[in-house]
Protein backbone atom coordinates (compact mmCIF):
# COMPACT_ATOMS: atom_id res chain seq x y z
CA UNK A 1 0.00 0.00 0.00
CA UNK A 2 1.31 3.61 -0.72
CA UNK A 3 -0.61 6.72 0.50
CA UNK A 4 -3.72 6.46 2.51
CA UNK A 5 -6.81 6.58 0.16
CA UNK A 6 -8.55 9.81 -0.03
CA UNK A 7 -11.64 10.10 1.99
CA UNK A 8 -14.89 12.06 2.15
CA UNK A 9 -13.04 14.66 3.87
CA UNK A 10 -10.28 15.44 1.53
CA UNK A 11 -12.18 15.57 -1.50
CA UNK A 12 -14.87 18.01 0.08
CA UNK A 13 -11.62 20.11 1.04
CA UNK A 14 -10.80 19.63 -2.13
CA UNK A 15 -13.85 21.16 -3.66
CA UNK A 16 -13.02 24.43 -1.14
CA UNK A 17 -10.55 25.04 -2.56
CA UNK A 18 -11.08 24.74 -6.43
CA UNK A 19 -14.48 26.78 -5.25
CA UNK A 20 -11.56 29.15 -3.97
CA UNK A 21 -9.88 29.38 -6.65
CA UNK A 22 -13.05 30.37 -8.88
CA UNK A 23 -13.69 32.76 -7.18
CA UNK A 24 -10.40 34.24 -7.50
CA UNK A 25 -10.60 33.71 -10.75
CA UNK A 26 -13.82 34.88 -11.23
CA UNK A 27 -13.09 38.43 -9.23
CA UNK A 28 -9.39 39.08 -10.75
CA UNK A 29 -11.56 39.46 -13.74
CA UNK A 30 -14.26 41.32 -12.54
CA UNK A 31 -16.87 39.04 -13.24
CA UNK A 32 -20.00 38.42 -11.00
CA UNK A 33 -21.33 34.75 -10.34
CA UNK A 34 -24.41 35.81 -13.06
CA UNK A 35 -22.03 36.72 -15.66
CA UNK A 36 -20.11 33.64 -15.21
CA UNK A 37 -23.83 31.78 -14.71
CA UNK A 38 -24.43 33.48 -18.65
CA UNK A 39 -21.20 32.42 -20.22
CA UNK A 40 -21.29 29.12 -19.23
CA UNK A 41 -25.45 28.31 -19.00
CA UNK A 42 -25.08 27.72 -15.14
CA UNK A 43 -27.66 29.17 -13.00
CA UNK A 44 -25.88 31.75 -10.56
CA UNK A 45 -26.88 29.47 -7.50
CA UNK A 46 -24.78 26.55 -8.84
CA UNK A 47 -21.80 28.67 -9.76
CA UNK A 48 -22.10 29.92 -5.80
CA UNK A 49 -22.53 26.52 -4.30
CA UNK A 50 -19.32 25.29 -6.28
CA UNK A 51 -17.60 28.28 -5.26
CA UNK A 52 -18.55 27.43 -1.61
CA UNK A 53 -17.61 23.99 -2.10
CA UNK A 54 -20.94 22.81 -1.66
CA UNK A 55 -20.87 20.80 -5.11
CA UNK A 56 -17.53 18.77 -3.86
CA UNK A 57 -17.96 16.08 -6.98
CA UNK A 58 -19.16 17.51 -9.76
CA UNK A 59 -18.45 16.04 -13.50
CA UNK A 60 -15.62 16.89 -15.71
CA UNK A 61 -17.35 18.23 -18.14
CA UNK A 62 -19.07 20.88 -15.75
CA UNK A 63 -15.49 21.83 -14.17
CA UNK A 64 -14.65 22.37 -17.75
CA UNK A 65 -17.04 24.57 -18.70
CA UNK A 66 -16.33 27.07 -15.56
CA UNK A 67 -12.87 26.66 -16.49
CA UNK A 68 -13.47 27.69 -19.94
CA UNK A 69 -16.10 30.48 -18.93
CA UNK A 70 -12.73 32.01 -16.68
CA UNK A 71 -10.60 31.71 -19.93
CA UNK A 72 -8.07 28.97 -17.97
CA UNK A 73 -6.98 25.61 -18.97
CA UNK A 74 -9.24 23.11 -16.93
CA UNK A 75 -5.45 21.99 -15.15
CA UNK A 76 -5.84 25.10 -12.77
CA UNK A 77 -9.12 24.25 -11.34
CA UNK A 78 -7.91 20.13 -11.26
CA UNK A 79 -4.86 21.17 -9.72
CA UNK A 80 -6.44 23.31 -6.83
CA UNK A 81 -8.86 20.16 -6.22
CA UNK A 82 -6.06 17.74 -6.38
CA UNK A 83 -3.39 19.89 -4.00
CA UNK A 84 -6.66 21.57 -1.99
CA UNK A 85 -4.40 25.24 -2.45
CA UNK A 86 -5.77 28.10 -3.52
CA UNK A 87 -4.78 29.98 -6.56
CA UNK A 88 -2.21 31.86 -5.37
CA UNK A 89 -0.33 28.59 -4.28
CA UNK A 90 -1.06 26.69 -7.50
CA UNK A 91 2.14 25.57 -9.60
CA UNK A 92 -0.08 25.67 -13.00
CA UNK A 93 -0.02 29.01 -14.76
CA UNK A 94 -2.83 30.46 -14.41
CA UNK A 95 -2.02 33.22 -17.01
CA UNK A 96 -1.28 31.37 -20.14
CA UNK A 97 -5.07 31.47 -20.67
CA UNK A 98 -7.14 28.67 -22.63
CA UNK A 99 -5.27 26.17 -24.19
CA UNK A 100 -6.13 25.14 -27.83
CA UNK A 101 -7.81 21.00 -27.97
CA UNK A 102 -6.66 18.72 -29.27
CA UNK A 103 -9.76 16.93 -29.60
CA UNK A 104 -13.03 18.54 -30.23
CA UNK A 105 -15.52 16.58 -27.62
CA UNK A 106 -14.49 14.84 -24.28
CA UNK A 107 -13.42 11.79 -25.08
CA UNK A 108 -13.92 8.99 -21.90
CA UNK A 109 -12.06 6.50 -23.75
CA UNK A 110 -8.46 8.59 -24.08
CA UNK A 111 -9.38 9.44 -20.07
CA UNK A 112 -9.57 5.24 -19.38
CA UNK A 113 -6.41 4.69 -22.01
CA UNK A 114 -4.43 6.90 -19.63
CA UNK A 115 -5.55 6.01 -16.80
CA UNK A 116 -4.88 2.13 -17.76
CA UNK A 117 -1.12 3.94 -19.30
CA UNK A 118 -0.17 4.86 -15.77
CA UNK A 119 -1.21 2.09 -13.85
CA UNK A 120 0.93 -0.03 -16.65
CA UNK A 121 3.99 2.29 -15.89
CA UNK A 122 3.58 1.64 -12.26
CA UNK A 123 3.11 -1.63 -12.32
CA UNK A 124 0.03 -2.21 -10.67
CA UNK A 125 -2.85 -4.09 -11.04
CA UNK A 126 -6.54 -3.23 -11.44
CA UNK A 127 -6.99 -4.74 -8.17
CA UNK A 128 -4.15 -3.31 -6.66
CA UNK A 129 -4.91 0.22 -8.30
CA UNK A 130 -8.31 -0.85 -6.45
CA UNK A 131 -6.84 -1.62 -3.23
CA UNK A 132 -5.17 2.17 -2.96
CA UNK A 133 -8.40 3.97 -3.52
CA UNK A 134 -11.19 2.08 -1.81
CA UNK A 135 -12.83 1.63 -5.35
CA UNK A 136 -13.94 -1.53 -6.28
CA UNK A 137 -11.68 -3.40 -9.10
CA UNK A 138 -14.98 -3.49 -11.96
CA UNK A 139 -15.03 0.47 -11.09
CA UNK A 140 -11.47 0.85 -12.18
CA UNK A 141 -12.26 -1.43 -15.05
CA UNK A 142 -15.23 -0.02 -16.11
CA UNK A 143 -13.56 3.48 -16.43
CA UNK A 144 -10.75 1.84 -17.94
CA UNK A 145 -13.02 0.55 -20.67
CA UNK A 146 -15.28 4.20 -21.00
CA UNK A 147 -18.25 1.68 -19.96
CA UNK A 148 -19.04 4.36 -16.93
CA UNK A 149 -21.44 6.83 -17.67
CA UNK A 150 -20.26 9.58 -16.07
CA UNK A 151 -17.12 11.06 -15.27
CA UNK A 152 -16.71 13.22 -11.63
CA UNK A 153 -13.98 14.53 -10.28
CA UNK A 154 -13.86 13.10 -6.61
CA UNK A 155 -13.33 9.55 -8.43
CA UNK A 156 -10.81 10.54 -10.99
CA UNK A 157 -8.94 12.15 -7.64
CA UNK A 158 -9.27 8.93 -6.01
CA UNK A 159 -7.62 7.39 -8.63
CA UNK A 160 -4.93 9.74 -9.73
CA UNK A 161 -4.19 9.74 -6.56
CA UNK A 162 -3.42 6.19 -6.07
CA UNK A 163 -1.14 6.13 -8.74
CA UNK A 164 1.05 9.18 -7.91
CA UNK A 165 1.18 7.35 -4.93
CA UNK A 166 3.38 4.61 -6.78
CA UNK A 167 5.52 7.52 -8.87
CA UNK A 168 8.12 8.76 -6.42
CA UNK A 169 7.33 10.94 -3.38
CA UNK A 170 8.18 13.60 -5.46
CA UNK A 171 5.49 13.04 -8.14
CA UNK A 172 3.05 16.25 -8.94
CA UNK A 173 -0.56 15.28 -8.89
CA UNK A 174 -1.88 13.48 -11.82
CA UNK A 175 -5.62 14.54 -11.95
CA UNK A 176 -4.56 17.71 -13.84
CA UNK A 177 -3.09 15.82 -16.38
CA UNK A 178 -5.62 12.72 -16.73
CA UNK A 179 -8.83 15.68 -16.68
CA UNK A 180 -6.87 17.60 -19.81
CA UNK A 181 -6.59 14.20 -21.45
CA UNK A 182 -10.63 13.89 -20.61
CA UNK A 183 -10.92 17.33 -22.19
CA UNK A 184 -9.06 17.31 -24.88
CA UNK A 185 -6.24 19.90 -23.99
CA UNK A 186 -3.67 16.51 -23.67
CA UNK A 187 -2.33 13.73 -25.06
CA UNK A 188 -1.99 10.32 -24.42
CA UNK A 189 1.96 10.62 -25.50
CA UNK A 190 1.97 13.97 -22.76
CA UNK A 191 0.87 11.15 -20.53
CA UNK A 192 3.59 8.80 -20.84
CA UNK A 193 6.02 11.51 -21.41
CA UNK A 194 5.43 12.84 -17.75
CA UNK A 195 5.32 9.38 -15.91
CA UNK A 196 8.45 9.06 -17.14
CA UNK A 197 10.26 11.96 -15.97
CA UNK A 198 8.76 11.52 -12.83
CA UNK A 199 11.23 10.63 -9.76
CA UNK A 200 11.02 6.94 -9.01
CA UNK A 201 9.75 5.99 -5.49
CA UNK A 202 10.10 2.87 -3.60
CA UNK A 203 6.69 2.05 -4.34
CA UNK A 204 7.41 1.61 -7.99
CA UNK A 205 8.95 -2.02 -7.51
CA UNK A 206 8.03 -4.55 -9.90
CA UNK A 207 5.06 -7.07 -9.01
CA UNK A 208 4.70 -10.58 -10.63
CA UNK A 209 1.03 -9.65 -11.04
CA UNK A 210 1.68 -6.44 -12.74
CA UNK A 211 0.18 -7.56 -16.01
CA UNK A 212 -2.56 -9.88 -14.82
CA UNK A 213 -5.49 -7.48 -15.69
CA UNK A 214 -4.06 -5.68 -18.99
Amino acid sequence: MGAAALGRADVERGARAMGATIRALRSYAHMSQFALGERVSMHTNYIGAIERGEIWNPGLETVDRVAEGLGVSVAVLAESYATAAEQLTLRVDTTGGRPQRIAAAYDAKALGAAIRLTRRLANLTQQQLADETGLHRNHIGSIEAAEKPTRRIATIARIAHGLTAHLGNQAPPLLPLLVQVFTGEATLAQVRQAVASMPSGPSVARSPHASADI
